[in-house]
């Protein structure tokens, strides 16, 4: 079940539709929210929302994105995290690894 505030671009409504995914946009409904055994929060969404606070107060696990896609990726994953230079730290071992001629890519917010 997707649910997002916002509205949900046409071209990831037609893969909910063709995958069978029920969706929601414009409103978070709480009784199916609150009925889910683990969510996937979006980055964009505060730790302080009303509707976290209250999934964390029925202790449902509150994953990220990147760790449940982490769950279904096979390759070594170099992980970069700080307060500064990460998109030029994450850039430079892209480019040490496709020199070497190995199989890379960057994901993430790069």
């Amino acid at each position: 079940f997707v649910s997002d505030l916002g509205q949900i671009k046409e071209r990831y409504k037609e893969v909910f539709e063709k995958h069978k995914i029920r969706w929601e946009e414009g409103r978070h409904t709480e009784k199916e929210i609150l009925a889910a055994d683990e969510v996937i929060k979006s980055p964009g969404i505060k730790e302080d929302a009303p509707i976290i606070i209250k999934i964390r107060e029925k202790r449902i696990p509150v994953i990220s994105e990147i760790e449940f896609a982490g769950r279904y990726a096979k390759g070594i994953k170099i992980c970069v995290t700080g307060s500064n230079g990460k998109t030029t730290v994450t850039n430079l071992i892209y480019h040490i690894i496709k020199k070497a001629g190995k199989n890379a890519a960057m994901t993430g917010n790069v």
